[in-house]
């Protein structure tokens, strides 16, 4: 920029005599110093907001979803199948997915109870009818027997071995009961071929 005289400031500019020239120079080393200083000043705050965003956000999901969780998988691993026990649901979390979750698994203990106890009373009802039929089976005054095709006898009751030692050969006839009929085993094998195709029962 150059320099007029303040003598010659009312004078005309083209006239006026120039004393010197102002030369302005950047100094870099001030400058990045003060764009260094304004951006550490700038960075510290955000970074600082950042890590306490990150601090709130990780203690608000642990309350509101870790904790919830672990809670009901803790509650879930001590429950004893067929109780009627039910997770309660937070009054937070009626409404959202934790609620939902809550809702859901004790539908499921609902229904696994409620198997497990027509089981139980299914094998109660079979326990009995096993008794029962094993007393008619056991104590009963005709023959009762069960064989396959091949005349073998897997199953019989007191009366029916009774019968088969009268014979003098026990052993064989439950091999093949069809040595009872020994005087008639061809009207035998007539009565009973019938009986083992149609998977029929008689006496």
């Amino acid at each position: 920029y150059p320099l007029v005289s303040p003598f010659q400031s009312q004078m005309n500019e083209s006239t006026a005599e120039n004393i010197g020239m102002l030369i302005l120079v950047q100094n870099r080393k001030i400058i990045e110093q003060t764009a260094r200083s304004l951006a550490i000043k700038g960075i510290i705050p955000l970074i600082f907001i950042t890590f306490l965003t990150a601090f709130i956000t990780s203690i608000l999901i642990y309350f509101l979803f870790t904790r919830p969780i672990s809670e009901i998988a803790r509650i879930l691993h001590n429950i004893k199948p067929g109780t009627d026990y039910l997770l309660q649901c937070p009054a937070m979390h009626h409404n959202n997915e934790i609620g939902s979750l809550l809702s859901d698994i004790n539908a499921l203990l609902k229904r696994n109870t409620t198997a497990l106890n027509a089981e139980r009373a299914l094998r109660k009802r079979l326990s009995f009818l096993e008794k029962r039929y094993r007393t008619i089976f056991e104590k009963a005054n005709s023959a009762i027997f069960l064989a396959d095709q091949n005349g073998k006898i897997s199953v019989y009751n007191p009366f029916f071995l009774k019968i088969a030692n009268k014979t003098g050969n026990a052993n064989q006839v439950l091999h093949n009961f069809i040595e009872l009929f020994a005087d008639s085993r061809t009207s035998a094998g007539n009565f009973l071929g019938p009986a083992y195709q149609e998977k029929k029962s008689f006496r």
